[in-house]
């Protein structure tokens, strides 16, 4: 009798530990659902279309003015051949490395700050701003 009531209660025990191991089993299974689910797919890179500009040193001015320039002599000479049109004005700094400078007025009046921005711009890529010239207030001035 003794020994039936001690199975009894260890068969008890191990019918408890068995729905606590299910229990447990449960919750992780649900854990890795969620892992799963989050788990992101590396998406294949959409590669933008650039508008003509942007291939080239660009910004917009504080006046709404289009301002281009080039990356290096072939696509400064693009900037003058292939993008300076009529009404357009034409920038360069007279140091080596400089930028060929667009502004696109589009026949509109451009100010007097929008022409510094863009003479800024065309020395800004030049060897005189790395020598820190325009401190001195000779690219400036």
């Amino acid at each position: 009798m003794k020994k039936l009531k001690k199975a009894k209660r260890k068969i008890e025990g191990a019918l408890i530990a068995i729905e606590n191991t299910e229990k447990q089993l449960k919750k992780m299974e649900d854990k890795r659902d969620i892992a799963m689910d989050n788990i992101m797919v590396p998406q294949k890179r959409v590669k933008k279309e650039l508008t003509w500009y942007e291939k080239l040193r660009w910004f917009v001015s504080s006046d709404n003015f289009l301002v281009i320039g080039g990356r290096d002599a072939n696509t400064n000479e693009a900037v003058v051949k292939k993008y300076l049109d009529n009404n357009d004005i034409y920038l360069h700094s007279d140091i080596h490395g400089a930028s060929s400078v667009v502004i696109k007025t589009e026949g509109n009046e451009v100010n007097d700050n929008t022409l510094k921005e863009s003479a800024i711009f065309a020395a800004s890529f030049s060897s005189a701003w790395s020598k820190k010239l325009w401190n001195s207030g000779c690219i400036l001035g």
